[in-house]
């Protein structure tokens, strides 16, 4: 396992490398906050490369180890160079300074233990499971077995034919993202270990409320930034999933760094490489689940509606390198499943009008938030009073927030597509509808923290001028 672990380093640092030589203008300061956010970034764009690059080359018939080994080494060394050559390693501006309290170190402590406490949780559930849940031998690690086999076999993750050619059990239509990388570290071992996919689960569990916890200190003071990395670990759907081995959690991961992006903007306008991280990290998670094609789709729509069309531009070019193998695989090799929509005008009408399939889905949409977590410690209300206590942001501060309206949009577009489906409602919603609010759940949370009030000091985020914030016009306070 150690041979397959070592072999991602170098696309690891390739995605590290790319970020730091196009740094978005949201990482350009100093902090150690800012550090881990572009190291969360790096590592899952690292991972996004060396998926579609060993996908790419078993495609081509050439996923031999020292092949692997070699694209990579080559592709990790020309981002070294771009980094250098961009001088990005300096030049950082000054955060601004902020007292370090007993009650930071209070919640770092925590955080710090709600980490272990995931990693343990993992491991033990591990243990007594190696090989995931249901859907990760049905699906993800059957067809990495099939990309890892280095032969012929491999066309086996991408046809009918896998899972005993029931195409709703195998999803060999699925993107490869998941499947690729464990395929990858496989081909190097040389064996299947189950620890392998495992690991790999683990993480992504880990760099997601890392990367939400970066993102809000960066935007609104390390203090707000452990408060919502305590609720993410503490939501329940989200600890259970973090051994699963399912590509629910590496969605969460690179819708988060979308929209914690696309947040940043709000702040940073006219940078181009933050609009080209944003495109890139929405079409990664387009190359994971299929949910992630409707989620690249609206953060184009969000950047073209919200930025203009030269945000757009940057946005497309920075998807366009991996929407184009998820094209391919979409296009030349996925086979056509069954549909899942109404064949007929009059079979759309009948579903869209029919009362019983608004509640039931609404019904299991409500339940599905709830149990987000422990009833005693549920996160969403949790969120909400702190959202309550700390008051509204104000309405130069708020903007940021905006980028909420694509996880929102997503969660709505599941309820669409429920309301339409051709099988039968309640097994869709007990099979699925858990993930979606899981797969979008970091950014709610990411987006309820930023319509709070930030604290009146905060690490790195300078606060808003009396004169820019928001007046009524023609009062004034009468003289005496």
């Amino acid at each position: 396992m150690t041979m397959g672990w070592l072999s991602l380093v170098p696309a690891v640092l390739a995605g590290y490398w790319f970020v730091r030589a196009w740094r978005p203008s949201c990482l350009s300061r100093t902090g150690w906050f800012y550090r881990l956010c572009e190291l969360c970034l790096g590592t899952g764009a690292g991972l996004g490369i060396a998926s579609c690059l060993f996908f790419l080359l078993v495609w081509a018939e050439l996923a031999r180890p020292l092949t692997i080994v070699a694209v990579e080494l080559v592709c990790a060394a020309l981002a070294f160079f771009a980094a250098r050559r961009r001088g990005r390693t300096g030049n950082l501006l000054p955060s601004a300074p902020a007292p370090v309290t007993a009650g930071t170190w209070l919640l770092r402590a925590g955080g710090a233990l709600a980490l272990v406490l995931l990693i343990a949780g993992w491991y033990w559930t591990t243990q007594a499971s190696p090989y995931g849940d249901w859907d990760a031998f049905a699906i993800w690690n059957l067809r990495a077995k099939y990309l890892a086999s280095g032969s012929e076999g491999w066309r086996n993750a991408v046809t009918g034919d896998v899972g005993g050619g029931h195409l709703g059990a195998a999803h060999p239509d699925y993107p490869l993202l998941l499947c690729a990388l464990v395929g990858h570290a496989w081909r190097l071992d040389g064996n299947t270990s189950p620890w392998t996919p495992a690991i790999i689960g683990l993480l992504f569990s880990l760099l997601t409320p890392m990367l939400l916890l970066a993102s809000l200190a960066g935007l609104r003071g390390e203090t707000v930034g452990w408060l919502a990395l305590l609720l993410l670990v503490s939501s329940e759907s989200f600890v259970s999933q973090s051994a699963s081995q399912y590509a629910d959690i590496p969605l969460a991961f690179y819708a988060l760094g979308a929209v914690a992006l696309l947040a940043s903007s709000e702040q940073q306008s006219g940078n181009r490489p933050l609009y080209a991280w944003s495109g890139f990290f929405a079409a990664l998670a387009a190359w994971t689940k299929n949910e992630g094609l409707v989620f690249l789709l609206l953060v184009l729509v969000w950047v073209a509606c919200r930025k203009g069309l030269r945000a757009l531009v940057a946005s497309a070019l920075g998807a366009l390198p991996v929407a184009l193998v998820v094209a391919a695989f979409k296009g030349l090799l996925a086979p056509v499943t069954v549909g899942l929509f109404p064949s007929t005008l009059s079979g759309w009408i009948e579903k869209l009008t029919e009362p019983g399939r608004w509640v039931l889905i609404a019904t299991s949409y409500g339940r599905n938030a709830w149990e987000l977590g422990f009833w005693w410690a549920q996160p969403l209300v949790l969120a909400l009073l702190w959202l309550w206590a700390a008051g509204r942001a104000e309405r130069q501060q708020i903007r940021v927030a905006w980028a909420g309206a694509i996880p929102l949009a997503m969660l709505a577009a599941g309820f669409a597509v429920y309301l339409v489906t051709v099988a039968d409602l309640r097994w869709h919603l007990s099979t699925s509808s858990n993930r979606i609010w899981l797969q979008m759940w970091p950014s709610l949370l990411l987006c309820l923290f930023l319509l709070g009030r930030p604290p009146a000091v905060q690490v790195g985020v300078s606060p808003v001028p009396k004169a820019h914030r928001s007046k009524k016009p023609g009062r004034r306070k009468p003289s005496a």
